[in-house]
């Protein structure tokens, strides 16, 4: 028919430049081929009326997709916002989080946390200074699989006091069958600063940097 042809015709050019763009239909393109559609429909012959519907329900989904997208953008924008403020609270405060290395003081003991990923038969925690001499070793025994606290008492090898200062701490374990299992060593930490380059705020510490969503316990 001819007025399909000339449909087709006032179709192709906005199509092509779709496809050219290498971009989706977006919802104004959408409604440019909807009205031309109805322009150039025979009168004698209208478009079926479950076709026109399926098409206008398309152009609606269309349009709520649309603007939900833009909602989900302001709500991540919202939340990255929220995500600053509560790293600034972290500030100057204490917290439990990853850790390889802690500071003994000149008295008392050095308290830690070990996290087993599975029961384990047998739990250390090696204590090495900076050139890598081994220190102490903490034997924790059998634990099952969490989180337990531990303590070095800040004696070494031999029966000596440790001077003080920043020490390296490594805990290993295996379970039954002599396979290692995974393990975390937890430590308190002052927070000095805050990393806000990334997609996650980090939190600098007395210790290294670890995400917030590392973070065990927080302190005053």
């Amino acid at each position: 028919m001819e007025v399909q042809n000339s449909l087709a015709a006032a179709l192709a050019p906005t199509a092509q430049a779709a496809g050219t763009d290498g971009h989706a239909v977006d919802k104004l393109e959408f409604l440019k081929l909807l009205t031309t559609q109805l322009q150039y429909q025979d009168p004698l012959d209208p478009m079926d009326n479950t076709a026109f519907t399926a098409q206008l329900a398309q152009f609606s989904s269309l349009e709520q997709l649309t603007n939900l997208n833009g909602k989900f953008d302001d709500l991540l924008a919202s939340q990255a916002g929220l995500s600053t403020l509560q790293a600034l609270g972290f500030l100057g405060r204490q917290v439990e989080a990853p850790v390889e290395q802690l500071h003994l003081d000149d008295v008392g003991n050095l308290p830690l946390r070990v996290e087993l990923a599975g029961d384990a038969a047998q739990v250390a925690v090696t204590v090495t200074d900076d050139a890598g001499k081994l220190i102490s070793t903490v034997d924790l025994g059998a634990l099952p699989q969490g989180v337990h606290r531990a303590t070095w008492d800040g004696m070494t090898r031999d029966g000596s006091r440790a001077v003080a200062g920043d020490y390296h701490l490594a805990v290993s374990a295996i379970d039954g069958d002599g396979n290692p299992i995974a393990t975390q060593l937890i430590g308190a930490q002052t927070v000095t600063g805050i990393d806000l380059s990334g997609t996650e705020p980090w939190l600098l510490t007395t210790h290294g940097r670890t995400p917030i969503s590392a973070i065990h316990e927080l302190y005053q």
